[in-house]
């Protein structure tokens, strides 16, 4: 029998996701919901993913320069 587990999702043929939970100033909750009225991202969830791989890799790029 094959089980599912409920904690991870998909997009769809994408990497595995893990649900992560974190709390938010309402002011900046509303700024990302107008986002999404705007159809800048299709969700919250996605307009988080996008500024988190953003700080990512902007720190990435900045420990790499400092090797130059």
């Amino acid at each position: 029998m094959n089980t599912v587990d409920h904690s991870r999702s998909r997009l769809e043929d994408g990497p595995s996701l893990e649900k992560v939970t974190y709390r938010e100033f309402e002011f900046r909750l509303e700024q990302i919901e107008e986002l999404v009225d705007r159809s800048e991202f299709a969700n919250r969830s996605e307009a988080i993913r996008t500024a988190v791989e953003s700080l990512v890799e902007n720190h990435a790029d900045s420990q790499s320069s400092r090797l130059i």
